[in-house]
């Protein structure tokens, strides 16, 4: 009897130490970490701002795309992203918004808010420097031991939202597209060189083939009246690309039998424009090629890309500018 008295009395005093601990434990947690990312603060602000690209880099799972529903993704004040959670609605709202400097979002889970998140850009050389704040707040009795416990997990969390952040900025910095964009195409006369080279020697090969076409405009006085464009082909093989090299010309002309005349006719096509290292653009081929198939369009001829800016002018790739044309019919 004794030893049961004894243990209940060991019971009755740790309820009573758990108590007055969960008492004096905080109401509200307040987590910060800082990062700094050699990207524009625009590039990084977009991020934030948009909630359809906080899966490129938020610590915390979100449902599939068709599970979510975005309001006013235009980056200010009032944007929310909502998404059910069994039968409670779970919701973020852009709170305050100042473009490429600052930005706060409150999460709601049902009625209750007790999240928040603060982020502000400061430039600095190269870059910008990130500081996250992020606040739990009016924590309950039990939520309290709850969030004393995940501290260093969430601390964690945060870390690697951020580092996530800073990876996405870096490639959005070498490589990132436009949005998609329907536009219309001329009938085009083209003069055009076809190759099948391996994917080791593409940018060597093509530097050959624009000058194999010079030469040949040169002995014809002619000249052509656009940019040069690269036709896509279908991948011969994982080591070996097809492509042309073509310019545009102002009609129908011979050409030498190393070349040929190509004619791409008037036509829509869905567009995006690309910047960077013309070795990435394949995210921006990926990102037309899903848009395609979402909505049931299909090419009615050759895939094709536009360079806009001279390599030769700057090495910063993050100005090396690229259409790139998809076909699809009337």
């Amino acid at each position: 009897m004794k030893t049961i008295l004894r243990i209940l009395f060991i019971v009755f005093v740790l309820a009573v130490v758990l108590v007055l601990t969960g008492l004096f434990l905080p109401k509200k947690y307040t987590f910060v970490a800082t990062k700094t990312i050699h990207a524009d603060r625009s590039i990084v602000y977009d991020q934030l701002a948009r909630f359809s690209q906080w899966k490129n880099w938020s610590p915390w799972d979100f449902p599939e795309p068709q599970y979510l529903t975005i309001h006013q993704e235009d980056r200010i004040q009032g944007s929310e992203m909502t998404w059910n959670n069994s039968s409670i609605q779970n919701k973020l709202i852009i709170t305050h918004a100042v473009l490429n400097e600052s930005m706060a979002v409150s999460f709601k889970i049902g009625t209750q808010a007790k999240i928040t998140g603060l982020w502000f850009l400061e430039p600095v050389e190269k870059g910008c420097r990130i500081n996250w704040t992020y606040n739990i707040t009016g924590l309950s009795f039990f939520e309290r031991y709850f969030a004393l416990f995940q501290k260093k997990e969430t601390y964690a969390l945060i870390e690697t939202g951020l580092t996530k952040l800073k990876e996405v900025s870096m490639d959005l910095k070498y490589s990132r597209i436009d949005a998609l964009s329907y536009v219309d195409l001329p009938l085009m006369h083209t003069v055009i060189m076809l190759d099948s080279v391996p994917t080791n020697r593409t940018e060597k090969r093509i530097e050959y083939m624009k000058r194999y076409l010079n030469r040949f405009f040169e002995r014809r006085e002619m000249s052509p009246v656009g940019q040069p464009f690269k036709l896509i082909y279908e991948p011969v093989s994982d080591t070996l690309e097809k492509f042309a090299i073509g310019y545009p010309m102002e009609e129908r002309t011979w050409v030498w039998r190393t070349l040929e005349y190509y004619e791409i006719p008037a036509s829509r096509a869905v567009a995006t424009q690309y910047f960077g290292d013309p070795a990435r653009i394949s995210k921006a081929h990926n990102a037309i090629q899903t848009y395609l198939s979402d909505n049931n369009l299909s090419l009615s001829g050759n895939a094709f890309e536009v360079a806009l800016f001279d390599t030769a002018v700057s090495k910063d790739t993050s100005l090396w500018a690229t259409m790139v044309y998809y076909p699809i019919g009337d």
